[in-house]
């Protein structure tokens, strides 16, 4: 009964380690996706932000250089109506677009840069993220496994136990009611001994008193002394008789006793066989 209150409470801290680690690994993984979720939506804003400052900056510089453009236009246009014949103008309007072209490129790249950080950035914790459960699963399982695997062991030697102990108590048993029988057995050979041994002292005093009575009778005893060994012999036959009822009672009750012990011992075998 102790090796199973172990193997049930074995089993029991075994399921409830299984279930608390599932929901710490579960609790883990959602305070982690919440992290990521929330890492995520600070990042993405945090860029949103830059690019919309970027973009503000770059409204606001675009405006500036528009006016700047405009002014400067308007004093190129100027200074061209005034330097017509030299063809300066196209000279400074080309180099001006470059500018504007080059700038806008360094832009462009600079925010291309920025999202594939983040990008990376977030592909890398994702797959973090998924490793770390699947560790978390295969530990899990693998631990599920090893505990399934000694309850199962410890099963076996329990039955291989309860097996030898079953032949053990069937070995004292057939002993036990070996011992009865034979102890009834040499009980009865004794009764038969002493009964035989009665019957042959009864014969030979009977066979003495009959040839003491023949002497009484050649020597011519009186026949008070023939009435006294007659009644005497009577009396002992009496006795005789009384004693071998006697006897044939103490064999019914010694018969009915070791009866009463094998029944006993067969039946608590029975009950025991039930029990097992």
């Amino acid at each position: 009964m102790a090796m199973d209150d172990l193997l049930y409470l074995v089993s029991d801290v075994s399921l409830c380690q299984a279930t608390v680690r599932r929901f710490l690994a579960l609790k883990h993984a959602a305070t982690l996706r919440h992290r990521r979720d929330t890492k995520a939506a600070l990042l993405i804003q945090t860029n949103f932000r830059r690019h919309r400052a970027m973009v503000s900056v770059s409204t606001q510089v675009l405006d500036v250089i528009l006016c700047q453009a405009t002014m400067r236009r308007f004093l190129a246009l100027k200074h061209t109506m005034q330097l017509r014949e030299m063809k300066s103008a196209t000279k400074i309007q080309a180099t001006w677009r470059r500018y504007l072209a080059s700038k806008r490129i360094i832009l462009e790249n600079e925010a291309a840069t920025a999202i594939q950080t983040c990008f990376r950035r977030y592909r890398d914790f994702m797959s973090y993220v998924v490793m770390n459960f699947s560790v978390i699963q295969i530990q899990d399982c693998m631990r599920g496994h090893l505990a399934k695997c000694l309850l199962k062991r410890l099963k076996q030697e329990r039955e291989k136990e309860i097996e030898q102990q079953k032949m053990i108590l069937q070995n004292e048993a057939a002993t036990a009611i070996q011992s009865c029988f034979r102890g009834y057995q040499d009980f009865v050979g004794y009764l038969m001994k002493n009964y035989s041994t009665i019957e042959i002292q009864t014969q030979v005093r009977g066979y003495q008193a009959r040839c003491h009575l023949q002497r009484l009778k050649q020597k011519n005893f009186s026949i008070i002394q023939i009435q006294t060994r007659v009644r005497g012999y009577q009396a002992r036959c009496h006795l005789q008789r009384l004693a071998q009822e006697k006897q044939e009672e103490k064999r019914m009750l010694l018969q009915n006793a070791a009866a009463t012990a094998i029944q006993t011992c067969f039946r608590g075998y029975r009950d025991f066989l039930k029990f097992v």
